[in-house]
């Protein structure tokens, strides 16, 4: 039975956060009848939760950090680092 609890971190492939709701519904059922489900069921539970927040703070800071570092110095946002000083006009 613990091998469905870690199995069901594959779900999310199927189902978004399908992940923490299949182990959720596995844990909640079997919990009382193996201790062994109930120790692993909170490990993989602990484990998914902290997966998704690390998740989520990195695509906020991935969309900080590439729109800082896409304005140039002339704070032009979407022409990234390209240097405008050295362009003798042959682009427009």
């Amino acid at each position: 039975m613990a091998m469905i609890v870690h199995a069901c971190d594959f779900s999310a492939f199927l189902i978004p956060v399908g992940n923490l709701i299949g182990l959720l519904v596995v844990w909640l059922i079997k919990r009382e009848g193996f201790s062994f489900v109930d120790s692993h069921g909170k490990a993989v539970h602990n484990f998914q939760i902290s997966m998704l927040i690390c998740f989520i703070v990195s695509v906020i800071l991935v969309f900080v950090f590439v729109g800082f570092f896409q304005a140039d110095s002339n704070s032009n946002i979407g022409r990234g680092l390209y240097n405008h000083r050295h362009d003798k006009g042959l682009r427009r």
